[in-house]
Protein backbone atom coordinates (compact mmCIF):
# COMPACT_ATOMS: atom_id res chain seq x y z
CA UNK A 1 0.00 0.00 0.00
CA UNK A 2 1.41 3.61 -0.87
CA UNK A 3 1.80 6.02 1.80
CA UNK A 4 0.10 9.07 1.39
CA UNK A 5 2.40 12.81 0.85
CA UNK A 6 2.29 14.67 3.73
CA UNK A 7 2.73 18.53 3.28
CA UNK A 8 4.45 21.09 5.57
CA UNK A 9 2.04 20.50 8.29
CA UNK A 10 2.17 16.92 8.44
CA UNK A 11 -1.24 16.62 6.40
CA UNK A 12 -2.01 14.14 3.62
CA UNK A 13 -1.91 16.78 0.48
CA UNK A 14 -5.12 17.39 -1.28
CA UNK A 15 -5.73 15.74 -4.45
CA UNK A 16 -4.69 18.51 -7.52
CA UNK A 17 -7.73 20.51 -8.70
CA UNK A 18 -8.29 23.76 -10.67
CA UNK A 19 -10.38 26.15 -9.00
CA UNK A 20 -13.20 28.29 -10.26
CA UNK A 21 -14.10 31.08 -7.83
CA UNK A 22 -17.69 31.74 -7.44
CA UNK A 23 -16.70 35.83 -7.82
CA UNK A 24 -14.71 35.11 -10.65
CA UNK A 25 -17.83 33.33 -12.73
CA UNK A 26 -19.78 36.68 -11.73
CA UNK A 27 -17.65 39.18 -12.81
CA UNK A 28 -18.26 40.79 -16.47
CA UNK A 29 -14.76 39.57 -18.27
CA UNK A 30 -15.71 35.48 -16.93
CA UNK A 31 -19.15 36.13 -18.97
CA UNK A 32 -17.67 38.01 -22.12
CA UNK A 33 -15.36 34.83 -22.96
CA UNK A 34 -16.17 32.56 -25.33
CA UNK A 35 -16.58 28.58 -24.22
CA UNK A 36 -13.34 27.71 -26.30
CA UNK A 37 -11.85 30.34 -24.13
CA UNK A 38 -12.64 29.11 -20.57
CA UNK A 39 -11.91 25.47 -21.91
CA UNK A 40 -8.14 27.20 -22.39
CA UNK A 41 -8.01 28.58 -19.42
CA UNK A 42 -8.40 25.76 -17.29
CA UNK A 43 -6.09 23.68 -19.42
CA UNK A 44 -3.33 26.09 -18.72
CA UNK A 45 -4.61 26.56 -15.03
CA UNK A 46 -4.23 23.21 -14.57
CA UNK A 47 -0.75 23.09 -15.55
CA UNK A 48 -0.37 25.53 -12.22
CA UNK A 49 1.58 23.74 -9.42
CA UNK A 50 1.68 26.07 -7.00
CA UNK A 51 5.31 27.25 -7.99
CA UNK A 52 5.24 27.51 -11.65
CA UNK A 53 2.98 30.95 -11.80
CA UNK A 54 4.45 33.04 -14.33
CA UNK A 55 6.56 30.16 -15.68
CA UNK A 56 3.19 27.74 -16.91
CA UNK A 57 4.53 26.47 -20.79
CA UNK A 58 1.95 25.75 -23.58
CA UNK A 59 2.45 26.24 -26.97
CA UNK A 60 -0.29 27.01 -29.32
CA UNK A 61 -0.02 24.04 -30.83
CA UNK A 62 0.01 21.77 -27.52
CA UNK A 63 -3.30 24.44 -26.89
CA UNK A 64 -4.68 23.12 -30.06
CA UNK A 65 -4.09 19.08 -29.28
CA UNK A 66 -5.55 19.84 -25.99
CA UNK A 67 -8.54 21.50 -27.11
CA UNK A 68 -8.94 19.13 -30.03
CA UNK A 69 -9.24 22.14 -32.49
CA UNK A 70 -6.91 23.86 -35.49
CA UNK A 71 -3.88 25.24 -34.71
CA UNK A 72 -5.03 29.04 -35.59
CA UNK A 73 -7.88 29.06 -32.97
CA UNK A 74 -5.65 28.86 -29.91
CA UNK A 75 -3.70 32.15 -30.96
CA UNK A 76 -6.77 33.83 -30.60
CA UNK A 77 -7.79 32.18 -27.63
CA UNK A 78 -5.06 33.64 -25.70
CA UNK A 79 -5.01 36.77 -26.97
CA UNK A 80 -8.65 37.07 -25.50
CA UNK A 81 -7.70 36.07 -21.97
CA UNK A 82 -4.70 38.22 -21.92
CA UNK A 83 -7.06 41.21 -23.06
CA UNK A 84 -9.75 40.30 -20.58
CA UNK A 85 -7.01 39.97 -17.87
CA UNK A 86 -7.45 36.17 -17.15
CA UNK A 87 -3.42 35.59 -18.38
CA UNK A 88 -0.38 37.42 -18.38
CA UNK A 89 2.31 36.14 -21.19
CA UNK A 90 5.83 35.83 -19.87
CA UNK A 91 8.35 34.48 -22.10
CA UNK A 92 7.29 34.41 -25.60
CA UNK A 93 7.52 31.36 -27.46
CA UNK A 94 9.72 30.77 -30.99
CA UNK A 95 8.92 27.86 -33.13
CA UNK A 96 11.70 28.79 -35.69
CA UNK A 97 14.55 27.52 -32.51
CA UNK A 98 16.13 24.23 -32.40
CA UNK A 99 13.72 22.14 -30.65
CA UNK A 100 11.18 24.87 -30.03
CA UNK A 101 9.77 26.87 -27.16
CA UNK A 102 6.57 27.38 -25.76
CA UNK A 103 4.93 30.21 -24.52
CA UNK A 104 4.81 30.93 -21.10
CA UNK A 105 2.27 32.25 -19.08
CA UNK A 106 0.95 33.62 -15.56
CA UNK A 107 -2.43 33.14 -14.51
CA UNK A 108 -3.55 36.88 -12.43
CA UNK A 109 -6.19 34.48 -10.07
CA UNK A 110 -2.77 33.48 -8.29
CA UNK A 111 0.26 34.65 -6.78
CA UNK A 112 3.43 35.28 -8.71
CA UNK A 113 7.01 35.47 -7.86
CA UNK A 114 5.86 36.56 -4.02
CA UNK A 115 3.45 39.63 -5.34
CA UNK A 116 -0.24 39.40 -4.82
CA UNK A 117 -2.54 37.65 -7.33
CA UNK A 118 -3.25 41.16 -9.97
CA UNK A 119 -7.08 39.43 -11.03
CA UNK A 120 -6.80 41.85 -13.27
CA UNK A 121 -9.94 40.70 -15.18
CA UNK A 122 -12.25 41.90 -12.27
CA UNK A 123 -11.18 45.44 -13.74
CA UNK A 124 -12.65 44.49 -16.97
CA UNK A 125 -15.68 46.30 -18.42
CA UNK A 126 -16.94 46.06 -22.33
CA UNK A 127 -16.06 48.62 -24.81
CA UNK A 128 -19.00 51.48 -25.41
CA UNK A 129 -20.30 50.52 -28.77
CA UNK A 130 -20.69 53.29 -31.24
CA UNK A 131 -24.63 54.07 -31.49
CA UNK A 132 -26.46 56.47 -33.79
CA UNK A 133 -26.70 59.90 -32.69
CA UNK A 134 -30.68 60.90 -33.14
CA UNK A 135 -31.96 64.54 -33.42
CA UNK A 136 -35.38 65.28 -31.86
CA UNK A 137 -36.79 67.92 -34.30
CA UNK A 138 -39.67 69.77 -34.66
CA UNK A 139 -41.25 70.04 -38.24
CA UNK A 140 -43.48 72.91 -39.59
CA UNK A 141 -43.80 76.59 -38.94
CA UNK A 142 -47.49 76.85 -37.03
CA UNK A 143 -47.76 76.80 -33.44
CA UNK A 144 -50.14 73.95 -33.62
CA UNK A 145 -47.54 71.78 -35.84
CA UNK A 146 -44.67 72.92 -33.19
CA UNK A 147 -45.36 70.25 -30.79
CA UNK A 148 -44.96 67.27 -32.81
CA UNK A 149 -41.64 65.70 -32.83
CA UNK A 150 -39.66 63.11 -34.95
CA UNK A 151 -36.72 60.81 -34.76
CA UNK A 152 -34.50 61.66 -37.44
CA UNK A 153 -30.90 59.80 -37.31
CA UNK A 154 -28.10 62.45 -37.62
CA UNK A 155 -25.98 60.39 -40.10
CA UNK A 156 -29.01 58.85 -42.21
CA UNK A 157 -30.05 63.16 -43.08
CA UNK A 158 -26.38 64.39 -42.90
CA UNK A 159 -27.52 67.57 -41.33
CA UNK A 160 -26.04 69.16 -37.99
CA UNK A 161 -28.28 71.27 -35.68
CA UNK A 162 -27.17 74.35 -37.36
CA UNK A 163 -28.68 72.88 -40.78
CA UNK A 164 -32.06 71.93 -39.22
CA UNK A 165 -32.52 75.09 -37.80
CA UNK A 166 -31.19 76.62 -40.95
CA UNK A 167 -33.83 74.92 -42.85
CA UNK A 168 -36.79 76.05 -40.21
CA UNK A 169 -36.97 72.80 -37.94
CA UNK A 170 -36.57 73.58 -34.66
CA UNK A 171 -34.31 71.36 -32.45
CA UNK A 172 -35.81 69.74 -29.56
CA UNK A 173 -34.81 71.76 -26.24
CA UNK A 174 -33.52 74.97 -28.51
CA UNK A 175 -36.38 75.90 -30.45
Amino acid sequence: MARKKLNAFGMASPAKHVRLYHWMLACEAWGALTVAARALLIEVSNRHNGQNNGRISMSVREAAGLLNVGVNLPTKLFRELVDKGFLKSGRRGAFNVKGGMASEWEITTEPCNGNHATKEFMAWRPRKSKIAVTLSVTTGHSQRDRGTHEQVPKQARGHSERDWLALGGAVHGHA
